[in-house]
Order: C-alpha cells, then sequence, then structure tokens
C-alpha cells in the first residue's frame, strides 16, 4: 500500500521516513480505491521541526494537537504527534471508526488492530470502542455520512446512534462542523442515505428540524405522489439528482426545493397552492442557521421560488420563460433549476428553449436590436418593457423562426 508521500517526508530532511504513518480516510480510501484530496499523518517529529516545516497548530475538541499545512500534489496535510511507534496502537485507539483507526508505515505495510480491512470490505460501519461517538459527538453524523458512501452501520453501532441523545450534545457543537458534514454526505454517491440514516437513528431533529417536519407532510394529491410524506419525495427527488450531477450546491436546492410545503395549513392538505413562494422565507432560515455560504442561501431561494414554474417549462408563456430564465440567471441559479426541476418530475425541460431564454436575457440592448437612441427616448420606467419585448422577439424568432 501507498505510504505517506515523499513530498510530505521531504519536509523534515533530519526525520527518518520510517517514523511517519498513513493513517485515517486515506488508508480506507486506498482500500476502496478512491482517490483523496487530503493527508492524515502520524508522526515522530518535533513542534520544532512541525514549524520549520510550515506546519500550524490547531487543538481539536479533545484537546489533542494536530498540525495542519498544505501541500501542494497532496491536498492538506493533518500531523498528529507521537513519541515513539509504541504509541501508534493507542493513538489508532482514539479514532472514531474501525475503517479509520488503520495505519500504513513506510514500507508499505498495513497496521490494522481493529479490523477496518475487514470492515472496509464489507461496507460496515462500526465505532472502535464504546466511547468513540463520546469523544466528539460530529463522529455521528461522521459515521451516517459513510453511509452516503455505499457503508451500513453494524447493529451495535446503530444500536448506540438510536438509543442515545445525540442531539443534546450536539446542540454544543458549533454549527459550521455539522453543516460540513452535511455537505460532504450530499457530495457523496448516495447523499439520499445519509437523510433516510438521520430519520431511523432520529439523530440531527435540532440541527436540521425541517427534515424531521417533513415526515408528517404529504407531498401532494396521492395520484401525483404516490410515495407519500414530503420527506419520501426529497429522498426519490435527492436520488435522482444524484444521477445528474456530483453538484453538492445542486443536491442542498434538491433537499430544500420543497421547504415551502412545511408552511401548508393542514386544512388544505394534500395541496400546497403558494408553496414556491414560501419556500422562500424558509430557505433564508434555513441557510443563515446553518452559516452556510450566500451562494447556498441565493440558489435556494432561487430554486424555492421558480422551481413549480420550471417543472411547467414546456406549457409556459415565452414572456414567462424569459421571466424564469432572467431570474434564473440573475440569483446564479440558471444552471441549477433545470436539474432540480427534471430530478422533481422526472422529465427534461427543452434544453434548446432553456438556453436559448438564457441567451435573450442576458443579451445587450444592441444585441437585441434596441439602439441607444431609442432607449434615451423611452421614458426611465418603461425602457424594463421595451428590452423585454424586445428578448421575447429576439427568442421567438430563435426558436420559431419570427413566428408567435
Amino acid at each position: 500500500m501507498n505510504a505517506v508521500p515523499e513530498s510530505v517526508t521531504t519536509l523534515f530532511p533530519t526525520v527518518d521516513p520510517c517514523h511517519f504513518w498513513l493513517v485515517g480516510g486515506a488508508v480506507r480510501d486506498q482500500l476502496l480505491g478512491l482517490d483523496r484530496d487530503d493527508c492524515d499523518v502520524v508522526a515522530m517529529v518535533s513542534p520544532e521541526e512541525l514549524i520549520a516545516a510550515g506546519f500550524r497548530s490547531v487543538v481539536s475538541r479533545s484537546g489533542q494537537t494536530v498540525w495542519i499545512r498544505a501541500v501542494s500534489d497532496v491536498g492538506q496535510v493533518e500531523i498528529t504527534t507521537i513519541t515513539s511507534p509504541a504509541d501508534l496502537h493507542a493513538e489508532l485507539s482514539r479514532r472514531d471508526l474501525t475503517v479509520h483507526a488503520m495505519a500504513v508505515g513506510s514500507d508499505g505495510t498495513l497496521i490494522d488492530p481493529f479490523n477496518g480491512a475487514r470492515d472496509c470490505h464489507d461496507r460496515c460501519i462500526r465505532v472502535v470502542h464504546e466511547r468513540s461517538f463520546y469523544d466528539d459527538p460530529v463522529r455521528v453524523l461522521r459515521a451516517l455520512r459513510l453511509c452516503a458512501h455505499g457503508f451500513s452501520l453494524e447493529q451495535g453501532t446503530r444500536r448506540q446512534l438510536e438509543e442515545v441523545e445525540w442531539d443534546r450534545a450536539l446542540s454544543d457543537v458549533p454549527i459550521e462542523r455539522l453543516s460540513r458534514e452535511f455537505l460532504k454526505a450530499l457530495a457523496a454517491p448516495y447523499p439520499e442515505r445519509f437523510l433516510k440514516e438521520m430519520l431511523d437513528c432520529s439523530l440531527g431533529r435540532e440541527f436540521l428540524p425541517e427534515w424531521f417536519v417533513m415526515q408528517g407532510i404529504p407531498a401532494g394529491p396521492p395520484e401525483k405522489h404516490p410515495e407519500g410524506s414530503l420527506a419520501n419525495h426529497v429522498l426519490l427527488v435527492l436520488e435522482q439528482l444524484a444521477t445528474l450531477t456530483d453538484d453538492p450546491l445542486a443536491r442542498f436546492c434538491a433537499f430544500g426545493h420543497d421547504l415551502g410545503k412545511c408552511c401548508t395549513d393542514p386544512v388544505s392538505y394534500p395541496r400546497h397552492i403558494g408553496h414556491d413562494l414560501a419556500g422562500v422565507a424558509l430557505a433564508r432560515v434555513l441557510c443563515d442557521r446553518l452559516k452556510l455560504p450566500v451562494t447556498y442561501r441565493e440558489a435556494l431561494m432561487g430554486v424555492c421560488r421558480w422551481h413549480t414554474l420550471m417543472n411547467r417549462w414546456d406549457e409556459l408563456r415565452d414572456e414567462t420563460r424569459l421571466k424564469v430564465a432572467y431570474a434564473a440567471k440573475r440569483g446564479g441559479f440558471y444552471h441549477l433549476l433545470p436539474l432540480v426541476s427534471q430530478a422533481d418530475t422526472g422529465r427534461q425541460a427543452d434544453t434548446r428553449s432553456w438556453e436559448a431564454a438564457g441567451r435573450a436575457v442576458s443579451a445587450s440592448a444592441g444585441m437585441l436590436g434596441v439602439s441607444e437612441e431609442q432607449l434615451m427616448a423611452c421614458p426611465p420606467d418603461k425602457r424594463g418593457g421595451l428590452l423585454m419585448k424586445a428578448r421575447t422577439a429576439w427568442f421567438r424568432d430563435y426558436l420559431h423562426g419570427g413566428s408567435d
């Protein structure tokens, strides 16, 4: 197996390479045949040597010092120090899961005291010891995140997740750490499995309350939504979207596209009239609570607002199509909206007309055949209408050869 990259060990010219061990997810991913863009290392090096090599120290939640630096051909490198090779076993025993409690020595030998290789082969999620989750509650989300990579919870580990009130412990964790696990799960091959396990283990209710509310809400009229609950609908949409793109932002929008249905008065069930507009405010609340980037907030607000019209794209009037495309371009979710709609409906909107609408709403006045003199002669409050009329004419001409 591959050991610690030479580009890392050469940063310490006076340290024997046999005093470095590759550990954690990097070893797991090697066994799974996956690429990895970071590197977790245990090493017998001094703080002075680490500082000289450009590493900076960070104190983890457990109080352990970790040294971090980016290395160009490896990615982020995290080094935990030990004073003797005999300390390696104790260091591995502090890891959360057996598939993370392995090491590879400089000669490529696998060191596997907790049978992590077997659990990798079996795609099994098993805690190293009964205190694993208590040492850092975020590990419970990390375990569920592995479900999104095709792993399954071992029975004893599942029991520990289900029987302990982890939400209370998670409430003390900075929300950014929880959000990071959520987004990593969304980027995994099977993001819907992470969310399903959250429900099955009743884990994350305070972190993501909207998700648990969706369990008790009908997705819509049974003839259109035989899947039943809104939660089931979201799982299906997310599963479908995962086959279309690995973009975590698109998958996040798929998760939240129907947030507005959480506002529907139960008297109106199973219909959700106006849920597109209602979802805008809820999207803002969700993203602000999770402290997500502005791009996530704006994209989800836009997808909530416009996805119902996008779902009917082929039925819309040309003016309405341009209105949808304009909002998507301006809001930065132009590439996301048709993907979420396709996953939501099972139908792909006409790509040619969507791209034409995007070009029409991005075109300058001159490209639309509107001169500067025409614009200046038009009252300011009428110029938008003048340009929209020109955009519609351009759009129709492109699609229909000038016909209505």
